[in-house]
């Protein structure tokens, strides 16, 4: 009996322990392999309450690790609905408060703001008229805020216009 609770005390920790590795990203100057990274695996993390019916508080503890508590509540609210199974999002091409399809290199922009502790990262997506989704010339944009030693996303931005100006204390994290 002892050896199972060890055992299971095991893939606890290994289980809490990598949730929380994985929503890592070094504080002083974040690199874009590792925002990136986070930005990818909370993304999954979204996706992930599409795969199966949760409870309330196990959707919350999916998302926990990458966003805030105000962004978390905006997309419990606009993507996930109770059924009688649990919750579950059914997502959608333009579901809010996804983590956009950014593509992930040089034209992914990010900027620190050394003053506010928050980074941005944006892109600039062109006019989509073949698909069954269409849509005009446009930016995303992803704010991700500093709470003590972790990031957290906060805010997204859908805009016509560059969603970001230079400011003296922003910094754009450009590619390796």
């Amino acid at each position: 009996m002892k050896k199972h609770a060890m055992i299971v005390l095991a893939l606890l920790m290994t289980f809490w322990t990598g949730n929380y590795a994985s929503a890592k990203v070094n504080t002083v100057h974040p690199s874009r392999i590792e925002v990136f990274t986070f930005m990818h695996d909370a993304f999954q993390a979204q996706l992930k309450l599409s795969e199966a019916y949760h409870t309330k508080a196990e959707t919350e503890r999916v998302l926990t690790p990458y966003f805030s508590k105000s962004y978390t509540d905006q997309f419990l609210k606009e993507n996930v609905v109770k059924e009688a199974q649990g919750y579950i999002s059914y997502g959608g091409d333009l579901s809010p408060y996804y983590i956009p399809y950014f593509s992930y290199n040089g034209d992914t922009k990010m900027i620190y703001d050394d003053q506010k502790h928050k980074l941005y990262v944006y892109e600039y997506f062109p006019d989509e008229t073949d698909g069954p989704v269409k849509y005009g010339d446009h930016y995303e944009m992803i704010t991700l805020k500093l709470y003590g030693p972790q990031w957290k996303i906060v805010q997204y931005t859908f805009s016509k216009e560059k969603p970001v100006r230079s400011v003296k204390t922003f910094h754009e994290i450009k590619a390796d």
